[in-house]
């Protein structure tokens, strides 16, 4: 717990983690980042992203290969250390993940992926007040993190706070998070209310899947914290406690995991609350002392494993399970000093699914129940007059538009029609260059008394340009003008401009 503190207060300038972006993102980091090392072997940034880009692209091998080589450069590094143990949190070794974690954040390192993976890696050994710290902390700096806060949503569970993993969950819920309804399903079995959590399988899955999980729900609370935690993150599940049975024997299946359904672990907190004498032991530990007659119908090796930690997490779930605050908070304590008592009925025998846990986990979707009161009712006939309302507004606005358009349009035309009308003019020569037009005007005016009082004008024709002299007003008036001119020994012709046709005056005039 010393720890917590310690990690909050280091949460300094770190880099954003590489937890935060997308496989196409985590991709072009990484050929980014090998392009670095094939040119710079000991690149220690370069090795850096390319393990963090590694462990988003969930390939954790090639991470510690990675931040292995940064290590061997620059030893006690933070970052490294917590790149190093969220690797190995993804190749399951928990206690080798979280120390590493752990000596980052001793280190003075901080950042977003290293408190998610570090919470996950406390939740699976048990430390939920650590966990909850970490999702806190990294919630801070991304609250919008789906993953993190169905986390802390669990962990709550874990620690026996349902009240609050639900007001937790409750955005994700809303906003039909089909992972979030899973959690959920598991909090509610976790703590006894196995009814809940198996109606809300009920009414998600198929009757198949619904069938097979139902033994799982059951059971939840039989199992230790850790295990709660690697049952919801990592679909594990301990072995002998459910049997899987293959196909084949699916309508089997249904027969031993429907009878469980009217003691589900919810009834037995009851004896616990209501026995509060020296004898409320008794009840409370049955479960952990018939749970040996079952371990020897399981296989050998597995079973027993399974069935030793099953005495240490029964009395844990007790206090967590146990609504009457004072009793349940008691008894775990003597139940853990006393020796176990004699069983008091026979012990449950193991559940039978058709599928394993991790199979089933990721097909619970939304209950309908739960969409239904978002979703208001509509006359479809109202629907089909709001369209056609909608439609016809639509086509009268385009309509009006263009109508809109096509006037202005008309009375553009009309306007440049009236200012430029068809019109005749007496060519006088031609050429691209408007400013040497301009002085070849000049000149034939003082060559030519005719051309003394006129105007001269530009025309664009094709590739170069007219040079005009007029407007005349008829074509008599451009004839007499055009004659005067080759009299005196000039190239010159009428020329009829169309109505529209836009001319620039010269300089010259």
């Amino acid at each position: 717990m010393a720890l917590v503190p310690c990690a909050q207060a280091q949460m300094v300038a770190a880099p954003s983690s590489q937890l935060q972006l997308k496989p196409t993102d985590a991709g072009t980091a990484l050929a980014t980042a090998m392009t670095r090392l094939a040119a710079s072997p000991r690149d220690f940034d370069a090795l850096i992203k390319a393990g963090e880009a590694s462990l988003e692209l969930e390939d954790p091998r090639s991470a510690i290969g990675f931040f292995g080589r940064a290590d061997d450069i620059t030893a006690d590094n933070g970052r490294v250390k917590a790149g190093l143990g969220r690797a190995m949190l993804q190749l399951d070794q928990i206690g080798d993940g979280l120390r590493l974690m752990e000596l980052a954040g001793n280190l003075g390192y901080s950042d977003f992926g290293l408190l998610a993976d570090r919470g996950l890696a406390r939740d699976l050994a048990a430390n939920q007040a650590g966990a909850q710290a970490d999702y806190a902390a990294a919630l801070r700096l991304n609250p919008d993190d789906a993953k993190v806060i169905r986390r802390q949503a669990v962990s709550y569970g874990i620690s026996g706070q349902v009240d609050l993993a639900d007001k937790t969950l409750q955005p994700l819920l809303y906003k039909s998070d089909r992972a979030a309804w899973r959690d959920k399903a598991f909090i509610l079995a976790m703590n006894g209310r196995t009814a809940e959590a198996v109606k809300i399988a009920g009414q998600v899955m198929p009757a198949q899947l619904a069938t097979a999980i139902k033994p799982y729900l059951e059971r939840m609370t039989a199992l230790s914290p850790a295990q709660r935690a690697a049952a919801v993150h990592l679909g594990r599940f301990p072995p002998g406690l459910v049997n899987v049975q293959v196909a084949s024997t699916r309508p089997a299946a249904s027969a031993p995991v429907s009878t469980p359904a009217p003691l589900p672990p919810a009834p037995k907190p009851a004896p616990t609350v209501t026995a509060a004498k020296p004898a409320p032991v008794t009840p409370a530990a049955t479960p952990a002392a018939t749970a040996k007659p079952a371990a020897a119908t399981a296989p050998a090796p597995q079973g027993g494993a399974s069935v030793a930690q099953l005495p240490a997490s029964a009395p844990a779930q007790r206090a967590v399970q146990g609504p009457p605050a004072p009793v349940p908070s008691q008894a775990p304590a003597q139940v853990a000093s006393a020796p176990p008592p004699p069983p008091a009925r026979p012990a449950p025998s193991p559940g039978i699914s058709s599928r394993s846990l991790a199979d089933i986990m990721a097909e619970i979707e939304i209950p309908q129940s739960e969409l239904a009161p978002r979703v208001a009712a509509v006359d479809l006939s109202d629907v089909a007059s709001l369209k056609a309302a909608k439609k016809k507004a639509q086509e009268a606005a385009a309509k009006k538009k263009a109508e809109a358009e096509a006037k202005a349009k008309a009375d553009a035309e009309k306007k440049r029609l009236a200012a430029n009308p068809a019109r005749y003019w007496v060519q006088i020569g031609t050429g691209r260059n408007k400013s040497a037009l301009a002085f070849t005007l000049k000149r034939m005016k003082k060559e030519h008394d005719v051309l003394a009082k006129q105007d001269g004008f530009s025309a664009a024709w094709g590739a170069t340009n007219r040079l005009v002299v007029g407007p005349f007003k008829s074509l008599e008036r451009a004839k007499a003008v055009e004659a005067d001119l080759k009299k005196a020994g000039s190239d010159a012709f009428v020329w009829r401009s169309d109505a529209g046709e836009e001319l620039e005056a010269l300089g010259g005039n």
